[in-house]
């Protein structure tokens, strides 16, 4: 089976076990072996970013859960730029990730049961929650990506 997100093929069987674990108590885990898993196969970078942007983005649920999955890829991605900020491929997939997490607006339609469609637009106010800080100052830290570290 392959999984498609964000016009990009994710055909890597690890990929897609770990990416469906989204809305699972042992997401953390998963969150980690991606990383290690990205660490060893920085060759993968679409798959992986497919993976983030696609199985761990903005949902209908996540305001419901006070977008706990958002959160933890952007604090599980600081934590691995922090430890090893000489890896530039891990701060690139967070650079991209954090830039499609950071878009102006999420507008994204679901099926449903009953031959119904349920549409998400959502506005900023679900990246204060992500970031813990205003996207104008993330981007002009992000303007200067010698002296970037995450904050939190």
């Amino acid at each position: 089976m392959t999984i498609i997100q964000q016009g990009k093929n994710v055909s890597d069987d690890i990929l897609q076990i770990l990416s469906s674990f989204e809305n699972h108590s042992k997401q953390p885990t998963a969150l980690e072996l991606l990383l290690q898993y990205y660490q060893k196969r920085p060759d993968l970078f679409e798959q992986f970013y497919s993976v983030y942007a696609g199985r761990f983005e903005v949902n209908l649920d996540s305001p419901r859960f006070g977008y706990f999955t958002q959160i933890a890829v952007v604090k599980n991605l600081c934590e691995a730029v922090n430890a090893t900020p000489e890896d530039m491929n891990l701060l690139i997939l967070f650079v991209r990730v954090a830039g499609h997490f950071l878009k102006l607006d999420v507008l994204k339609a679901e099926g449903g049961r009953h031959n119904t469609v349920s549409i998400l637009h959502t506005d900023t106010s679900y990246k204060s929650a992500c970031f813990g800080i205003p996207k104008d100052a993330f981007v002009a830290t992000l303007s200067d990506l010698s002296a970037w570290r995450c904050t939190n």
